[in-house]
């Protein structure tokens, strides 16, 4: 580098002329007020140009190399590190899904209660945002673990969160950062089956009470509605109209969705206000973001109602979608392979499906689980909320990290290629096939339907 003597830049060593103020290199300028005028007017273009160099030092310092405008190597910005959940304001994005420390998988069984209770402590320690359980996470109604995961909840919450001034009797868990969720209207019927229970208009308010009481608070912070796609409209707009009810009179802060149709969303919205959906959503099933023909398609066309006396909506495409056009937080279930891999199906396996997807998280020093989670963030910042099956201290450990990746659009784009199960095709994976039972799109690698509480076979002709 070289420094002009008439303006005071530095310059380039490969230069014989000021890259400012183009004056030779070798050359001494004697007239003072020449220099003077010009230092005057040169300076202004000499601030503007370190503005310059500030910004690109900027970017230096982030990835080592200066970056064009728009170019797909250039890191997008991270999402907010705080969402909107209904009335619930500054609550992390990221989750726990107490299931697996509920029920027994072929994987091995459940861990002893009181791994149970500390991983949630731990868990709330950590600032995780959500804790997510149901009524009938335990081994079943018929051996009399309904609420089994409340009670242990309820447990951390009664020794962790302040006593309720309103209520002496109950907690205040909004004395704590992590807010807490719980769905009823489902039944466990074997270790690794479930199936749907309906609720009835005049069951739902003293099943919301048991579970507040279990839960130990004085108001639920999510309440959901297990199974929405087994009810019909009569039989769904019964149920609101008592769950709205109940978030009048203070039992339920926010009412959630679980298993729904975007039809069956909107038909809810006119009845109670909808502040969440839960429903099934990972790379191996893009379901939920796929728009198209059968997409929720904005400006409120519907899909054909399918069946006779019972018959249910159909369409859970582009939920996602509808969820970010309505303010409405998107919990994902399954996002990492859920229950399929905790039977051990090797379809569900990051790691063995996607390979490119193991490359990229190795070279931002991350699992795969991790970077996948991250890039369901990224792309959907301020609509997800998610859920990820813990059975360890580690695993809330591991979460925890998801907010440190970073992606570029390219990056993005890479993954968005990988999987797509559920509808719209899944780019490499040619050969995919329809199940005959439910009409689920999978991969070809499947023999049996991915589709929950669906056992359709691949048929080989």
């Amino acid at each position: 580098m070289w420094k002009c003597q008439t303006c005071s830049f530095s310059n380039d060593t490969t230069l014989t002329n000021c890259d400012l103020c183009d004056a030779n290199r070798t050359t001494t300028s004697t007239n003072t007020n020449t220099n003077t005028d010009t230092t005057n007017i040169d300076t202004t273009n000499k601030d503007e140009e370190e503005d310059k160099l500030s910004v690109n030092s900027s970017d230096d310092e982030t990835d080592g190399k200066l970056r064009p405008e728009n170019s797909s190597d250039f890191l997008l910005p991270p999402p907010p590190s705080t969402i909107t959940v209904g009335t619930l304001t500054n609550v992390s994005p990221l989750g726990i899904g107490t299931l697996p420390l509920s029920v027994t998988y072929n994987l091995g069984s459940r861990p002893p209660t009181s791994e149970f209770r500390e991983l949630v402590r731990y868990a709330v320690e950590k600032g995780v945002g959500w804790i997510d359980t149901a009524d009938s996470y335990g081994r079943g109604e018929d051996q009399g673990e309904l609420g089994y995961a409340e009670n242990i909840i309820g447990e951390v919450i009664r020794d962790m969160s302040m006593r309720s001034t309103s209520n002496p009797s109950t907690f205040d868990s909004m004395s704590l950062r992590t807010r807490f969720g719980t769905k009823s209207g489902m039944s466990l019927i074997s270790p690794d089956r479930w199936s749907p229970k309906k609720l009835l208009p005049s069951t739902v308010r003293s099943t919301i009470v048991q579970q507040r009481d279990r839960l130990g608070v004085n108001t639920i912070d999510l309440w959901s509605l297990h199974h929405v796609d087994s009810y019909t409209s009569e039989e769904l707009e019964g149920i609101l109209t008592v769950i709205s009810s109940c978030q009048d009179e203070g039992l339920i802060s926010n009412v959630g969705l679980c298993n729904a149709t975007v039809e069956q969303v909107e038909k809810a919205m006119e009845i109670v206000r909808v502040a969440a959906v839960q429903n099934r959503y990972s790379v191996f099933d893009r379901t939920a973001e796929r728009e198209g023909q059968e997409s929720w398609g904005g400006g409120g066309v519907k899909r054909k109602e399918v069946g006779g006396e019972g018959k249910k909506w159909g369409g859970k495409r582009g939920m996602i979608h509808f969820c970010k056009e309505n303010d409405i937080t998107f919990f994902p279930y399954g996002c990492l392979g859920g229950v399929r891999r905790r039977n051990g199906k090797e379809d569900s396996d990051i790691i063995s499906q996607f390979p490119e997807i193991s490359t990229m998280a190795k070279g931002k020093g991350v699992s795969p689980e991790v970077m996948i989670l991250a890039y369901y963030r990224q792309k959907f910042p301020q609509t997800l909320c998610l859920i990820v099956g813990c059975r360890s201290v580690g695993r809330v450990d591991e979460l925890m990290k998801v907010g440190e990746v970073m992606f570029t659009e390219a990056e993005v784009e890479e993954i968005d290629r990988c999987g797509g199960g559920g509808g719209g095709g899944g780019g490499k994976n040619n050969g995919d096939w329809t199940c005959g039972v439910c009409g689920f799109l999978n991969f070809k690698s499947r023999s049996e339907c991915f589709k929950s509480n669906c056992y359709g076979k691949k048929r080989f002709n």
